[in-house]
């Protein structure tokens, strides 16, 4: 089977559509800031539509206000607003809407399994994604501290 690789901004429209009419999308992601949850040309996700409001640590596909679209986690809610963040990265993004979100990964496909969002698998890499993060962070800044001296 052959596969061409094509730009989000091309597919947009029908993209939405899709979602809008209850279907849900297919893709490999593409980029680093999902390890290890996300393998960027492995791993598959399932987009479905935004039906109801996202848990903690779902993962969101949306498109911020400059047009980049992103597969990052819910890390925190706020009253209308969702704090983000890729589980191999530092930086949380701030004021993402209900109006920004296109999707939320109903299902990931890896290794040959398919892991559903609300399974136990999906709930563990949420929380392995969360703990990958402080582990990180506090490697960080100990050597930071230690570089310092």
């Amino acid at each position: 089977m052959q596969t061409d690789k094509v730009s989000l901004n091309d597919v947009y429209e029908v993209f939405t559509a899709q979602l809008k009419d209850g279907g849900t999308v297919r893709f490999k992601p593409k980029g680093t800031s999902m390890l290890p949850t996300l393998r960027q040309g492995i791993d598959e996700v399932v987009v479905s539509s935004f039906y109801e409001k996202p848990k903690k640590y779902d993962i969101l596909f949306y498109r911020r206000d400059n047009g980049q679209f992103v597969l990052h986690r819910l890390v925190k809610k706020h009253k209308d607003e969702y704090v983000m963040r890729g589980d191999h990265q530092f930086e949380y993004e701030y004021a993402i809407t209900d109006d920004n979100v296109i999707g939320i990964v109903s299902e990931i496909y890896r290794d040959g399994r398919c892991i559903k969002r609300g399974s136990l698998e999906f709930l563990l890499w949420g929380t392995l994604g969360s703990l990958y993060y402080r582990c990180r962070a506090r490697v960080r800044n100990a050597a930071r501290k230690f570089l310092r001296r």
